[in-house]
């Protein structure tokens, strides 16, 4: 209800210009919360990046606080728990960069936008007989994760996509861990903004903001880096 794009007419996407119109009488048309993974939805969430930097909130120009790799982040949690101790999250936990790590440990992966689409399809594609290949040694994460997305997950609502089963997973371990943050926020009375792992805020807000995802973070994770960027140009 208090954010508002500061663009012309003419840039402003046309499901952004609708929202704004008709937010006052019906503002649920505008905000869902998915039944796949209880992920949130609504006009901001689907903005691009270059219009991200154009919101105001309460008329201020917002900051963002973004979990980085937050769902590769999930998943070495996840395979510690299952598997113990391997490669894929002692190198989250070490604080490497999942994308570059995936690079080094396999010379077919060109880039870093390959890198990207490899673990894009880790998460979200089918079971990936050839990943053991990635990494030197202990593979026991990889045939975990062959093996999750083999069999039936009966809380997964797409259960009888069991490749999809990854992804549920990550996707409502996320929701889960930023609804604690967004709690707190909301009992502090802190307005935010929500973009799935980033909340955006009120400048004036992003150390309270910044602490209070710190400490809830902590409880979850053994490491975690949260990324500051003033959305402005």
């Amino acid at each position: 209800m208090h954010v508002e794009l500061d663009v012309s007419q003419s840039k402003m996407p046309v499901y952004f210009k609708a929202f704004l119109e008709h937010r006052r009488t019906d503002l649920d048309a505008f905000f869902t919360v998915d039944a796949f993974s209880h992920r949130v939805h609504s006009p901001v969430v689907n903005l691009k990046g270059d219009l991200r930097s154009k919101i105001r909130f309460y008329g201020e120009p917002v900051t963002s606080l973004d979990v980085k790799q937050m769902q590769p982040t999930v998943l070495a949690k996840v395979l510690l728990g299952a598997v113990g101790d391997n490669p894929f999250s002692t190198a989250i936990f070490n604080g490497e960069d999942v994308y570059e790590h995936l690079m080094e440990q396999n010379p077919s992966i060109e880039d870093r936008d390959a890198s990207k689409k490899f673990l894009f399809r880790l998460i979200f594609g089918k079971p990936m007989t050839e990943l053991g290949t990635m990494f030197e040694g202990d593979t026991s994460w990889v045939d975990w994760i062959n093996e999750y997305k083999s069999r039936t997950e009966e809380l997964n609502p797409h259960k009888e996509e069991k490749h999809t089963n990854l992804a549920w997973l990550l996707q409502f371990s996320e929701v889960q861990v930023m609804t604690d943050i967004w709690t707190r926020l909301y009992r502090k009375g802190i307005p935010f903004l929500t973009i799935h792992d980033d909340i955006l805020c009120r400048r004036k807000d992003k150390d309270i903001v910044y602490d209070i995802m710190d400490e809830e973070l902590k409880k979850h994770f053994k490491r975690y880096s949260i990324v500051t960027d003033h959305h402005t140009k």
